[in-house]
């Protein structure tokens, strides 16, 4: 059985790095015992995940989804946060959709961006979900209701001491978002998660750090978000590495109507240490990533931007971004 490094659209992409060259052999793929004994690089290094522990294995679509959210998270505080931290190495081997799983739902939101007559076909205007009485963001716009998958407002519970790994290409979240909140030492890895609310913001994040310390997320792919492909919102962000990930933001829903995502990665901690290492960013329009905090210290090295439509790499005054090799094509 097989990893798969990259499960992308194209066979191979090549990124020159002043003298250098990095190829992205987006065809070949790992053995097990290779990925095994790859190690995290950068903040994240020291990150083992549930080396060691009990091993579960989710190979049916349906039965997987119960049996995946208990193998993430098994027990949880009177504030629903959860408190397993029990090491488990779990290991998809199929597609588990959430799309349709818990309903639908509405709220008051609007069309912040171009409205549908100014969308040029084939593309649509990305609709944005109100957060509470005082959100502003559709100051100006008509507000309306606007409907949602609570699926994707639901994401599912990581604790503490857990690896989530995909061991085939069929190996996808469909749907619903991962939240990683006081955790420690979590890996994630060659996973597909896609269609969290597309279109819709505020719709579900694909991966949430709150309050996070030692965590690996590497070789993943992200498409089709409604908000963030990852945030890890103010609470501290430690020890972070994020590698060899493919941020697909081409959609047909966006807030110019071009096909380009623009919320990619939002990194607002107060404090925060990550890594971001080999990634590609492609059809963006923003926040690739967006970086602030007093404390943040991020170092972005050796990650290919491509089909930007505006800003990548976008920090506050205050945070200490470290950007090296980095190569921009538009």
């Amino acid at each position: 059985m097989h990893y798969m490094l990259f499960r992308m659209a194209f066979k191979r992409a090549s990124l020159v790095l002043g003298s250098a060259v990095l190829l992205f052999n987006l065809s070949s793929a790992a053995s097990t015992s290779e990925l095994d004994f790859s190690k995290p690089k950068g903040f994240g290094a020291a990150t083992i995940g549930g080396a060691s522990g009990e091993i579960v294995n989710i190979t049916d679509p349906i039965d997987g989804r119960q049996q995946l959210k208990n193998a993430l998270c098994s027990s949880f505080n009177a504030e629903g946060i959860c408190t397993d931290a029990v090491p488990r190495i779990i290991r998809i081997a199929t597609t588990i959709d959430y799309t349709g799983t818990e309903k639908t739902s509405s709220g008051r939101g609007c069309y912040p961006g171009k409205t549908k007559a100014e969308c040029p076909t084939p593309y649509k205007p990305e609709a944005l979900i109100l957060t509470d009485a005082s959100d502003s963001h559709c100051s100006g716009k008509e507000v309306t209701l606007i409907s949602y998958d609570l699926a994707g407002k639901n994401p599912l519970s990581v604790g503490s001491n857990k690896t989530l790994v995909g061991v085939n290409s069929s190996a996808t979240l469909k749907g619903k978002g991962l939240r990683l909140v006081n955790s420690r030492n979590v890996q994630i890895r060659n996973l597909t998660i896609s269609d969290i609310n597309n279109g819709i913001v505020f719709g579900g994040d694909a991966i949430s750090l709150e309050g996070v310390d030692q965590v690996w997320i590497d070789h993943n792919s992200f498409h089709n978000i409604g908000r963030q492909m990852i945030v890890d919102h103010f609470r501290p962000a430690t020890n972070v590495t994020i590698s060899w990930n493919n941020f697909d933001g081409s959609s047909v829903y966006s807030p110019s109507c071009n096909g380009r995502h623009y919320w990619n990665l939002l990194l607002i901690a107060q404090k925060q240490t990550i890594t971001l290492s080999n990634n590609w960013f492609h059809e963006f329009s923003g926040r690739a990533p967006k970086v602030s905090g007093d404390e943040a210290i991020v170092h972005v090295v050796n990650n290919y931007f491509q089909n930007g439509s505006w800003h990548a790499l976008d920090a506050s005054e205050k945070a200490h971004l470290l950007s090296r090799r980095t190569t921009l094509i538009t």
